[in-house]
């Protein structure tokens, strides 16, 4: 830093431990009182958030909190290098998104193979081919249609029992 010409020093979120603070105490120790090194403030530990460097000693300092420079009781932590639950809790969103996509379209893959085009034509049938369930009739051997009254029976097991020609059908005659 001797060789930078100019140093913003204002904003900085200054660490507060020994592994970080020695070089800048000793700069802070060694600048005039005017100075704007004078005016630094720590950041973290939150035991020495806002306290100016130029008021610490190296005894006063905690060991060090590991990370970019951020104690884990700093607010800044969560943006850290130690906290990687961020991007692990973006990493699963995705691949949650991910899945219920690919599910969707295997839903709508298998709905349209087995959607079946309706062929027969029923609902488009004209009076002519509705009237050939109203005129039953029975072809006989010459070809000629022999039409038969419709009725309806209702028998029993008796009575079925009672008939000749079903019966004679049942004996093999």
């Amino acid at each position: 830093m001797l060789s930078c010409s100019q140093v913003l020093l204002d904003g900085n979120h200054w660490s507060c431990d020994r592994c970080h603070l020695p070089p800048l105490l000793s700069r802070v120790a060694r600048s005039a009182p005017e100075s704007p090194w004078r005016r630094l403030r720590c950041d973290a530990p939150r035991s020495l958030a806002g306290e100016p460097l130029e008021g610490l000693s190296l005894a006063s300092l905690a060991w060090c909190s590991g990370g970019m420079g951020v104690g884990p009781d700093s607010p800044r932590s969560l943006l850290s290098a130690d906290s990687q639950l961020g991007v692990i809790a973006a990493a699963a969103a995705v691949a949650v998104l991910i899945l219920v996509g690919a599910a969707l379209l295997c839903v709508v893959a298998y709905t349209k193979s087995h959607a079946d085009y309706y062929y027969t034509h029923e609902d488009k049938l004209g009076p002519e081919r509705e009237a050939i369930f109203e005129n039953m009739g029975v072809i006989d051997d010459r070809g000629e249609c022999k039409k038969t009254p419709k009725r309806v029976t209702i028998a029993t097991i008796d009575e079925l029992t009672k008939d000749p020609e079903l019966h004679g059908l049942t004996n093999g005659a």
